[in-house]
């Protein structure tokens, strides 16, 4: 992870002021990917950004506030929010070095939504992304309880329950 954490400080820096402006919800199509290292099955990437901020969660997400998901389009998770650094690899092997869109792929994602007025597939994707994110939040929560002393029970309040509790910061479909 500390590859991916200092490569992404420099483009921090040097794309600081895009990625101000930058709306959240930003997306990106691209292709599937297969080789002899890599299956890169259709689906989706999310990265959410969950809004309660004022617990410390690094022993039960490495992202603290983050969650990336690599949901796939039979609504099965790929690699859930504990396993980033896949996740991270995936987005890289598909996006690093591409600087223009796959016309095609924005033309068959924008007949196939009718240019985003149905969006139902993609939010039946964020929703099992976000079931997942619960569903093995509470587990590493309550695992984190009797791992040792330093386990605490989260009051209502902080705990993951639903989407409401996170903002969608882009998505990355894979076709």
């Amino acid at each position: 992870m500390n590859d991916f954490r200092i490569e992404l400080s420099h483009y921090l820096e040097q794309k600081k002021r895009q990625l101000e402006q930058a709306p959240y919800g930003l997306y990106a199509i691209v292709p599937a990917y297969q080789d002899n290292n890599w299956q890169i099955s259709p689906g989706i990437i999310f990265c959410l950004e969950y809004q309660q901020t004022s617990q410390t969660y690094e022993n039960i997400n490495p992202l603290q506030t983050f969650f990336l998901v690599y949901v796939l389009d039979n609504g099965s998770i790929k690699y859930n929010f504990t396993r980033p650094k896949e996740t991270l690899l995936i987005f890289q092997k598909l996006c690093v070095g591409k600087t223009e869109a796959y016309q095609d792929l924005c033309r068959l994602f924008d007949r196939e939504t009718k240019e985003g007025a149905e969006m139902a597939f993609y939010n039946n994707l964020l929703d099992q992304a976000v079931a997942s994110i619960v569903r093995l939040f509470k587990k590493r929560h309550f695992g984190s309880l009797f791992a040792g002393r330093g386990g605490k029970l989260l009051d209502t309040q902080q705990q993951i329950k639903d989407s409401e509790d996170f903002e969608l910061l882009s998505w990355l479909v894979i076709q």
